[in-house]
């Protein structure tokens, strides 16, 4: 079908150019009547051009070709207006090109991000895991705070989690004063080996948007472009990977409770709703404090060691960083987690929100073949324990 459509915009871009021809007769067209002016033969000359790059992105599945496209059909449609009584045919072709445009608007083919995220995801997605079941004696090494978490979670008599898989959506915005993005994300996170992908779809003013963390070996880069034409943001360093180090365990905390059970994990009793949680890593250290519910639920966590970029990815504010969840439900596999969360900045001239989140689905233990792994599928003496870290 692309092949059509970019056949039929090529030969809408030909005719175009015969409109050129004509207009500084360049050629003898009888068979052509349109009377065009040397002014127009130029609008006419960048509307064919346009056209052509328009149908090389169609063939592609170019993710920057409904922007084209639409710069295209506009000058084609000046161009045909400056000899409507013959060329009004050609709104047609403009027409079928309004919908391609507008279809690839709305949903935009994988760029170079999903292309790296998927890669980056098969490589550390496993072919098999055979996880122990986490029980009772387990949760002895955690404060009395999270091991009633853990239950009420349901994680004890389930597979410690080796990784996870979740699919979020919701509004991003850069600062207190504007207004949120709405965006699409995936992630999968690896426990043992401390991996962290993420990938986020969102529009700026409808322009599509995509943004691609990656964190692995406790080092961390994002990456940001637009159109998959522009890059915004590249942002790597120190204070990057202690960041991203927060985050992982922020996802750990609400995504797999189970993967709290860790002996590099230090706990630390603040009062009878909060816990402060350090994770030792190989490179780095990094607190967050964990509050919870008489029910149990966590309800909050809130860590100092996370900072926020700025729009060119490189200057850092230290700042207090909030993530509040609620609404828990039941994800696959019987777990119950929280569906719905904010993250905050507490900034000196005040709180605010700067991402709303839908959590919409929680995988655990997936495999390369799609499969979500259970304790049952292999005996006592295959499985192997959960490597913690992530």
């Amino acid at each position: 079908m692309r092949r059509f459509l970019a056949l039929v915009v090529l030969v809408h871009a030909a005719i175009h150019l015969l409109g050129v021809a004509k207009a500084f007769r360049l050629l003898d067209l009888p068979q052509l009547p349109i009377t065009i002016g040397p002014l127009a033969g130029v609008w006419w000359g960048v509307a064919a051009v346009l056209l052509t790059v328009t149908a090389v992105g169609i063939q592609r599945d170019a993710p920057w070709m409904w922007a084209i496209g639409l710069v295209a059909l506009l000058a084609s449609q000046i161009a045909i207006a400056t000899a409507w009584q013959q060329a009004s045919a050609g709104t047609l072709v403009n027409a079928l090109l309004f919908l391609v445009v507008f279809n690839a608007w709305r949903r935009p083919p994988a760029d170079r991000l999903d292309r790296a995220y998927a890669t980056a995801v098969a490589t550390v997605r496993p072919a098999r895991i055979a996880p122990e079941l986490v029980t009772e004696a387990d949760l002895a090494p955690l404060p009395e705070l999270v091991r009633r978490y853990l239950r009420i979670t349901g994680s004890v008599g389930r597979p410690r989690v080796e990784n996870f898989r979740a699919v979020t959506r919701g509004g991003i915005r850069a600062s207190s004063t504007e207004g949120y993005m709405p965006y699409l994300a995936e992630q999968f996170n690896r426990i043992g080996g401390a991996t962290r992908l993420y990938l986020m779809h969102a529009r700026k003013l409808g322009v599509p948007v995509s943004v691609y963390h990656r964190y692995a070996e406790e080092q961390a880069t994002m990456q940001v472009r637009a159109l998959d034409l522009v890059t915004i943001v590249d942002a790597r360093g120190e204070a990057m990977d202690k960041s991203e180090t927060v985050t992982v365990f922020n996802d750990r905390s609400i995504f797999a409770p189970a993967s709290l059970i860790d002996s590099a994990i230090t706990w630390t009793v603040v009062d009878d709703s909060v816990v402060r949680a350090t994770v030792n890593g190989a490179k780095q250290r990094v607190s967050a404090f964990l509050k919870f519910a008489p029910s149990g639920e966590l309800v909050d966590f809130w860590s100092d060691d996370r900072g926020a970029l700025g729009p060119d990815g490189k200057q850092v504010t230290w700042m207090r960083w909030s993530t509040p969840v609620s609404a828990y439900k039941e994800f696959a596999g019987g777990r119950r987690l929280a569906s719905r969360g904010e993250a905050r900045w507490h900034a000196a001239t005040g709180v605010y929100t700067y991402l709303t989140v839908e959590i919409e689905s929680v995988e655990s233990n997936v495999t390369s073949t799609g499969a979500v792994a259970t304790a049952a599928a292999a005996p006592v003496s295959a499985r192997t324990p959960a490597v913690a870290g992530a």
